[in-house]
């Protein structure tokens, strides 16, 4: 890009009736934003909300993901169960087309070259995967849709259903969070792994963890594969308690091990978070903050700031998901 243009941002309306648009915005080297355009994903979103939890009606992470040359975008449309492929340009987004996601309610994509899944978190929940063609063109890969045998509803209830599809570093695995939380006689909060073979197929049953903390929203991977799950309400209690994240190993035959029990945001309603080489951050939508956590090289995780306030992002901006720079 010429001088002064370093970068571009974007973001889904997530508009009803064919209406859905990416909307791309400039950033220069200072931070400042300036708007590119809006354009057509030739699909549906589910609306939108004044508050949460339907400030995201897709209870997400993830929903739009780049390749890693930042030539192709990729998006969920979940009011028409489709993705659409954006071919990325200085100047504006060129829809490529779209495919059908394999599901209901697709709201979370994984990438790892020139593998895709999308988890359709809508009744059972599936996940289903394609092969990205040079250009962008997606080829559903035959066999690869597989159940999660959640007995959710259709739309799903976003405080339940799955909200995070992601790859492990290697692309060995693939990791889904599936929102809920724990009572004396059942837990509904849970991780499932799938193991992907060498094309690219997931075994036919995930392996499943009861996820630590209560109502684990968005998980982030280290470089060095430790999974990293953000707790809306942390260690509890469940409506009232700050949010908390927990760390993993995850282990060959998709097993987990915890090495950092929820450690506490000290926020209101953590939902989302990302890593940036030797930290993680998560963005806490009731608090209104940024909270930062270093990471050890054996997955720990380290409060950052003693009352959990890395930044804050200003009085009522209920900051809703969030990315990091290429660069960091």
């Amino acid at each position: 890009m010429p001088a002064g243009r370093v970068g571009a941002v974007f973001f889904m309306t997530n508009a009803v009736d064919g209406k859905n648009e990416i909307v791309m915005l400039r950033r220069a080297a200072d931070g400042c934003l300036s708007l590119v355009g809006s354009f057509a994903t030739g699909g549906s979103g589910a609306g939108v909300g004044p508050e949460a939890p339907f400030a995201d009606p897709l209870g997400s992470q993830d929903s739009l993901v780049m390749n890693k040359e930042q030539t192709l975008l990729f998006a969920v449309n979940a009011g028409s169960d489709e993705i659409s492929v954006f071919q990325v340009q200085p100047d504006g987004l060129s829809l490529h087309g779209k495919v059908h996601s394999g599901g209901n309610f697709p709201v979370s994509l994984a990438l790892h070259s020139d593998l895709l899944y999308v988890l359709n978190a809508g009744g059972d929940a599936t996940i289903m995967g394609f092969s990205v063609l040079p250009d962008g063109g997606l080829v559903p890969l035959e066999g690869s849709r597989r159940s999660l045998g959640v007995g959710g509803s259709e739309p799903p209830d976003v405080f339940q259903a799955p909200g995070q599809i992601a790859f492990t570093p290697d692309g060995r695995q693939l990791i889904v969070v599936e929102k809920g939380i724990r009572t004396e006689d059942h837990a509904t909060h849970k991780i499932h792994v799938l193991t992907i073979d060498d094309m690219g197929m997931p075994n036919y049953k995930p392996v499943t963890t009861v996820a630590n903390g209560h109502l684990p929203f968005a998980a982030s991977l280290t470089p060095q594969g430790h999974l990293l799950v953000v707790e809306v309400f942390g260690r509890g209690p469940i409506l009232t308690g700050t949010g908390g994240v927990s760390s993993y190993t995850v282990r060959p035959d998709g097993s987990l091990r915890l090495i950092s029990a929820s450690v506490d945001t000290y926020q209101r309603e953590s939902c989302w978070i990302k890593v940036s080489g030797n930290y993680a951050y998560v963005t806490n939508f009731g608090s209104h903050s940024i909270t930062g956590y270093q990471l050890g090289d054996d997955g720990s995780l380290r409060l950052l700031n003693g009352d959990g306030v890395t930044a804050m992002t200003g009085d009522g901006s209920h900051p809703v998901d969030f990315a990091v720079t290429p660069d960091g």
